[in-house]
């Protein structure tokens, strides 16, 4: 089941989620800038599929690389996918957060500090009370049965702890959420105006979620100071 939903405002956004904490466990969340992206990871996009790159080709050539930069050996092949997906490599996962204001935040915030003025911005409820997939059986993330199953990653990177971060795995990495949802499990789509986005990023950052928050690095804290000083009014430099 799909269902769309408009936000105008906290309070329209408060609302829907004061709902969902009645099965808070089974919500999990993402925030997109742009409605028209689909609920697909990137391995599966059209650029990689129309040329038949194939994920487990990548994660190979990742992997063998990647232990240069690893501060110690990884053999959990679940881990290491994580890694990648965290480092930007195309893999068949995709972010979800069980934290709705995290999934917000990247609804309505750029990675360049600006805000999607024009068009409405989009947040993804999924409901499913489905298991999370059982990695012990599946040691491999490619030989996972066909379908869209939840991930539970371990904390292997600050970012996901502090995104309270999950995955969803598409086998095959084409296979689009709206399309195949599974059976009992529902879909919300809560469109966010355009003249309440900036708005809708104050409000956030006042509840603690921003760049600094989310992303506990010298990256993160230079994006909240540019940030900060672009669109707050009147900034006090000892309170930021």
């Amino acid at each position: 089941m799909i269902i769309e939903k408009k936000i105008n405002s906290f309070f329209d956004f408060h609302k829907i989620i004061e709902e969902h904490n009645k099965n808070w466990e089974n919500w999990y969340y993402r925030g997109e800038s742009d409605p028209s992206h689909l609920l697909i990871p990137k391995a599966g996009r059209p650029h990689f599929v129309v040329q038949k790159i194939k994920d487990i080709d990548l994660f190979n050539t990742w992997c063998r690389h990647a232990i240069a930069y690893l501060e110690k050996p990884i053999e959990d092949q679940w881990d290491l996918l994580a890694i990648a997906q965290h480092h930007g490599l195309a893999t068949r996962l995709l972010d979800w957060t069980s934290n709705p204001m995290i999934a917000a935040f990247f609804a309505v915030t750029l990675a360049d500090n600006s805000q999607p003025r024009k068009t409405q911005s989009i947040i993804y409820a999924h409901y499913s009370d489905k298991p999370f997939i059982d990695k012990s059986r599946f040691p491999n993330p490619f030989q996972c049965e066909k379908g869209i199953q939840r991930v539970s990653p371990k904390s292997i990177t600050p970012r996901i702890m502090r995104q309270s971060g999950m995955f969803t795995i598409h086998n095959p990495p084409h296979y689009e959420l709206d399309k195949n949802l599974p059976h009992g499990d529902v879909l919300m789509k809560m469109l966010i105006e355009p003249d309440y986005q900036k708005k809708f990023t104050i409000e956030l950052s006042h509840y603690g979620i921003n760049k600094l928050s989310l992303f506990p690095d010298l990256d993160g804290l230079s994006r909240h100071v540019n940030w900060t000083y672009l669109n707050l009014t009147t900034v006090k430099k000892d309170t930021i």
